[in-house]
């Protein structure tokens, strides 16, 4: 599963846009649905490495 589906797949994350040519995704999400601990985990658990 690509890692923007995985975090589609989550309540609260309404759009995913991952670039490999950039090495960057960008998700929009309803901050009261989700939090960014758990699209940490999502992107973390799909063997990637998260900056900020």
């Amino acid at each position: 599963m690509l890692v923007s589906e995985a975090l589609e797949e989550m309540d609260g994350v309404a759009k995913a846009d991952a670039s490999h040519d950039t090495g960057t995704i960008v998700v929009e999400y309803d901050e009261k649905k989700v939090d960014l601990p758990a699209i940490r985990a999502v992107i973390e658990g799909q063997g990637f490495v998260v900056t900020t």
